[in-house]
């Protein structure tokens, strides 16, 4: 299943509030995933910052089990 989402970024946020925003919608309470996309938060939060998902969207999916 695919599943689009803009996520307003600056100004109306920072790119660390952008990165904490998708960050929590695609994870859950119990998520296990959380941990690893907070650990990828400074490279996130700098592709944001240059605007790059404007012309690149972050794409996430998960692993085929």
């Amino acid at each position: 299943m695919k599943i689009r989402r803009h996520i307003a970024s600056l100004p109306a946020r920072t790119s660390r509030e952008t990165w904490g925003a998708i960050v929590k919608l695609i994870t859950g309470a119990d998520s296990i995933n959380t941990a690893q996309l907070e650990a990828a938060t400074s490279v996130l939060c700098s592709a944001i910052a240059d605007e790059h998902p404007a012309s690149v969207p972050i794409v996430v999916m998960e692993p085929i089990r």
